[in-house]
């Protein structure tokens, strides 16, 4: 029994040594996997009265049944042994390797953001082992806390409305020879905030009590007159809020003390001449600007006297 040893461990030497890798994406010939803390059923073909197993040309001592359960990697072979005590030459090795552990991460790229178009959150996973088994894969998936649905399995998702505001995790699944192995893992939890941008106001004016049609497109009012200017936000877009303060703002400087929806301005002479907007601001401090309204001031004709 011992020159049997002896032959099988030279056996099992010269197999490993010949059992190369290469390059390819189907598993190589004799290999499996494990996940770690996991076992794998090998099972001898031919049937004994009894069986030894080998792992890297050494005896597992009590490993004598049809079937042994691998639970660390190695390479193994077993032999039949009949019921006068001959044995049958040691099976093809059969490598079984260790799953690399995946780290999934999340980076998050402008979080926390106002909601406008191309301000995008952008989530990008990474954590996939570098080692390199042929036949074994990784795959993402995305999944928003609360739910099951897998969203995406991309390397990177995008979020672009205040609806997908929430917490978000990574995991990623190894996969062998087309089939999900158990030893997924999966990230901690992200919390993405997408704030709601501010509805952008628009601006009345009384200009028209005083000027004709053409002079209030123009913004002319007479000096010495009042001019109101009122702003005011609406939107059923669940992007946008209209729970926003003002700033009012004069050939874009701000007007100091101007903060609430409307402006005021008496007795108006040629230095409030200008181009008005107002800024609606969030508590989040998204804003947004209104389009521009012109204010032109115009002189009023000296008094006239009567001749008699």
């Amino acid at each position: 029994m011992k020159n049997l040893r002896n032959t099988i461990s030279a056996m099992i030497l010269l197999l490993a040594l010949g059992n190369k890798a290469t390059a390819q994406t189907s598993p190589d010939a004799n290999t499996t996997v494990i996940c770690s803390g996991t076992s794998k059923t090998l099972t001898s073909s031919v049937d004994g009265s009894s069986y030894q197993w080998y792992k890297d040309g050494q005896l597992i001592s009590a490993a004598k049944s049809k079937t042994y359960d691998a639970a660390t990697p190695g390479d193994y072979v077993v032999v039949a042994i009949n019921e006068h005590g001959c044995a049958s030459d040691a099976s093809p090795a059969v490598k079984v390797l260790g799953v690399p552990d995946a780290t999934p991460t999340i980076t998050a790229l402008n979080n926390n953001s106002c909601f406008t178009s191309g301000n995008n959150v952008e989530l990008t996973g990474s954590g996939i082992p570098t080692t390199s088994i042929n036949g074994l894969s990784y795959r993402y998936e995305w999944r928003k806390t609360g739910s099951n649905t897998v969203i995406s399995n991309a390397s990177k998702i995008t979020l672009n409305t205040v609806s997908q505001s929430g917490s978000y995790t990574l995991t990623i699944v190894p996969v062998w020879s087309g089939a999900d192995l158990t030893c997924s893992k999966t990230s901690a939890e992200t919390t993405v905030t997408i704030n709601p941008f501010a509805a952008k106001p628009t601006i009345a004016t009384n200009i028209g009590n005083y000027a004709s049609d053409d002079e209030k497109k123009a913004g002319v009012v007479c000096e010495r007159n009042d001019v109101t200017l009122t702003a005011s936000v609406a939107s059923s877009d669940p992007n946008l809020t209209t729970t926003v303060t003002y700033q009012w703002l004069k050939d874009g400087a701000p007007i100091s003390g101007q903060t609430t929806n409307v402006l005021k301005l008496t007795n108006v002479s040629s230095a409030n001449s200008g181009l008005y907007t107002v800024t609606a601001t969030t508590t989040t401090g998204c804003t947004a600007t209104s389009d521009a309204v012109t204010i032109d001031v115009k002189a009023r004709p000296a008094k006239p006297s009567i001749q008699y």
